[in-house]
């Protein structure tokens, strides 16, 4: 059992103790503002979470930043309020030499890594503080989990891109680098070597693979203005819409791209966009077209069922609520899962309408125009809304990798894609992570562009 002293208790504080100790570790924990109780407690594991060591150096000391006893986090100053500086971490040889690689790649320098003949490794956080451990972990851990940057960037509608989506490159952290390892994820193992604790919950290494279906067919089921327009419109796929018309074998059907992949492991999931009215960014088939919905039907059977909430600026509820209850009619079955077209979203809103919709599970955490870790973690994380202040019943669950990403933002060839993913899988086995990622059925057809980037996609799947 572990014991944690501090003088005061928030909702943020029980909130990050339950995500490690509990949900993390499986490791029962009190907590208690009384000095003489703390004192003569037997519990096997002691934390005094305080400013100061005064405590008569008894227990081990995590230093306390006062932010996780934040009254408003709307008044918070990035810039003054989360700080971020170096620190030494237990030395983990795995992470150090694919870190070292996947920068290389992405010709990113000036980060810590350290050096081979190092006893430790040098890492980015949130709230360093001259201390054995070096930060106050607890509010690294909360301050990423929790996506408290982006939040409060969100919520004074700061730059966004051409898709109303926040320029994450505003983040400090992603200015820091700190986003290219789930630094939140490598805290929690750091303060489990701190405490030297073993957990009771086994954590296992996973892949999951997802796959979005934003346009089901590539000619199949337009109309003959769509179809025959898209001669002018998109003359590089003109051989392949006179192939379609001898053929009627069209490149992007979901059973024949992304279903041998995903049928392979048993974490897979796959989103369906499933607009009513089609647009220039929605540009799904009209949904009553019955190889569609056989489709839909069909992937039940190789992969868990989301739905991909079509792209909109208002009217979200409505529309994401209309389209949630016809997949659910279709599939027989409760929607629970959910990624956002064009991963558009915005905290808290975005998360807001989802717990009215009744959606348990989020897929949308990652970013669009890099890799890496979002909230600084590859695990399930339960959403806490900071301006609230209170945890919900919200899964979130992040990706690092997605294939649009890869190509068309990093212009990554798809060797270089290949390498990135096995030092990520390393970096993540190490730790016993997860490894997510995004393909679309589109990448896997070998057309527009995505020639032999098929097998890419089937090595980022592989254990080996």
């Amino acid at each position: 059992m572990i014991l944690v002293f501090t003088h005061k208790v928030s909702n943020s504080l029980l909130y990050v103790l339950d995500h490690i100790f509990s949900k993390t570790w499986g490791v029962n924990y009190e907590i208690t503002q009384d000095e003489n109780l703390y004192h003569s407690s037997q519990a096997q594991i002691k934390i005094h979470y305080t400013s100061v060591d005064f405590i008569s150096h008894e227990g081990n000391w995590v230093p306390n930043s006062n932010f996780l006893f934040t009254e408003n986090y709307k008044s918070i100053n990035i810039q003054d309020d989360l700080a971020i500086g170096t620190v030494k971490f237990f030395k983990n040889k795995d992470i150090d030499e694919h870190f070292q690689i996947i920068c290389n790649i992405l010709s990113i320098g000036n980060q810590p890594i350290s050096h081979k003949n190092d006893s430790f490794s040098l890492r980015k956080v949130y709230f360093p503080i001259e201390s054995k451990i070096g930060f106050d972990v607890f509010a690294h851990i909360f301050a990423l989990i929790s996506n408290v940057e982006e939040t409060i960037l969100d919520c004074k509608k700061h730059q966004t891109d051409e898709y109303g989506r926040l320029e994450t490159s505003q983040l400090n952290f992603v200015k820091e680098g700190m986003h290219l390892l789930p630094m939140a994820d490598i805290a929690i193992l750091q303060l489990q070597e701190f405490l030297a604790i073993k957990p009771t919950i086994d954590q296992n290494f996973e892949i999951i693979p997802t796959a979005d279906i934003d346009q089901c067919f590539q000619f199949k089921g337009k109309s003959a203005k769509r179809f025959w327009g898209g001669f002018l419109a998109h003359p590089k796929t003109s051989l392949d819409r006179l192939k379609y018309l001898f053929t009627k074998k069209d490149n992007f059907t979901p059973s024949q791209t992304v279903q041998s992949m995903l049928a392979e492991n048993p974490n897979s999931r796959i989103f369906w966009l499933c607009n009513e009215k089609t647009s220039d960014k929605n540009k799904q088939i009209l949904r009553e077209n019955l190889a569609f919905q056989k489709e839909i039907l069909q992937s039940q059977e190789y992969a868990r069922v989301g739905i991909h909430p079509s792209f909109q600026i208002e009217n979200q509820l409505s529309i994401f609520g209309e389209e949630k209850a016809w997949l659910e009619t279709i599939i027989g079955d409760k929607i629970e899962h959910s990624r956002q077209h064009y991963l558009h979203f915005e905290l808290p809103k975005t998360y807001q309408i989802l717990e009215k919709l009744d959606i348990q599970n989020d897929w949308s955490m990652g970013f669009s125009n890099t890799i890496g870790f979002r909230n600084g973690s590859t695990k399930p994380v339960q959403w806490f809304n900071i301006f609230e202040n209170r945890k919900t019943n919200l899964t979130v669950h992040s990706f690092s990798m997605m294939d649009v990403t890869c190509k068309n933002y990093l212009k990554l060839n798809s060797f270089s894609a290949i390498k990135i993913n096995h030092s990520y899988k390393q970096i993540l086995e190490s730790i016993n992570g997860n490894f997510c990622f995004i393909i679309h059925n589109e990448s896997m057809s070998e057309t527009e562009g995505w020639k032999g980037w098929g097998k890419t996609f089937k090595s980022w799947a592989s254990t080996t």
